[in-house]
């Protein structure tokens, strides 16, 4: 796309830097990793064990890629990274009203995809912003989450 996502440069939170592993600050609540080419195959590892780990506790996520800023690197910025977000989310179940808003990872990553012109129209960000805090982890479980997988990336 043509158009910054603000995903490219949202603020982070260090949890293991040293393995590219961040939270995401002021935005809908999930890990970033930050690459450059040299650091790839330690981020590249530290993502395969979140993700085994997420799939091992059989809870739902979703993974995007983007170019983007170093974290702490946002005011100026060459967007000659990549940033890849995990989203652990609530499952669910069942078919999806098809004209409706929906929450997947485009609509985690800011990219607003609207089946039907009322709610391209009408849709403000609060509420776009309640539909997708329904997906999201209770801020208890997410925070748990956290620590067990920054304890398993210091190993």
């Amino acid at each position: 796309m043509n158009q910054e996502l603000r995903l490219e440069t949202a603020s982070t939170l260090p949890l293991v830097p040293e393995k590219g592993f961040y939270r995401l600050v002021d935005f809908p609540t999930g890990f970033l990793f930050y690459t450059e080419i040299e650091d790839l195959e330690k981020v590249v590892s530290a993502i395969s064990l979140v993700t085994d780990s997420l799939v091992d506790g059989n809870m739902a996520h979703n993974m995007f890629f983007t170019r983007g800023c170093s974290p702490g690197d946002s005011d100026v910025c060459a967007r000659r990274g990549v940033r890849i977000v995990v989203w652990p989310r609530m499952s669910c179940f069942g078919a999806k009203d098809e004209s409706a808003f929906n929450v997947a990872l485009c609509e985690l990553a800011g990219h607003l995809p609207f089946k039907n012109r009322h709610d391209f129209e009408h849709s403000t960000e609060k509420d776009v912003m309640a539909v997708i805090q329904k997906y999201l982890l209770p801020n208890e479980e997410f925070l748990q989450l956290e620590h067990q997988l920054t304890a398993r990336l210091q190993k």
